[in-house]
């Protein structure tokens, strides 16, 4: 697909963490949403709690970037050396406005995703949302085309 490949060789970038780096904080404007591509990564929430287990290759960082506006809700520290892939938000948006397929489907997972946000408790936010169950869930009920 276009779409994906563009995508992928000109809004995907890559960066490199040393030891004790630490890549945003609690409060941060969120700028950018995050995969972990190796390295372990400690996230402290916002009152002060590590989560546990320690983020390893794989994680998916502050996805919420990507579909609403967002503030840090918690603090992330590098803990080895770590290779992190990135995007901003409006690169992102003007590749998916391109075609009309990925940006409805961009559009009704946005919704969700910000639907299910809200019903999480305030205090309980953070910028990691553990495994697929939500997209996996949402693009067998939400998303099927015909």
């Amino acid at each position: 697909d276009g779409v994906m490949a563009m995508l992928c060789h000109s809004v995907v970038n890559v960066s490199w963490f040393a030891a004790l780096d630490t890549v945003f904080s609690l409060g941060d404007k969120a700028t950018r949403t995050f995969f972990l591509r190796g390295g372990e990564l400690d996230y402290i929430t916002s009152d002060g709690t590590p989560l546990d287990p320690k983020l390893k290759e794989g994680a998916w960082i502050s996805e919420a970037t990507l579909w609403t506006e967002w503030r840090h809700r918690g603090t992330l520290h590098v803990t080895t050396p770590a290779q992190l892939l990135w995007m901003e938000l409006q690169p992102f948006a003007r590749i998916v406005c391109m075609n009309p397929r990925p940006w409805h489907l961009s559009r009704m997972y946005a919704v969700s995703f910000v639907e299910s946000l809200n019903r999480i408790a305030h205090q309980a936010l953070t910028d990691i949302f553990w495994g697929d169950d939500f997209f996996t869930e949402h693009q067998k009920e939400d998303f099927h085309t015909p």
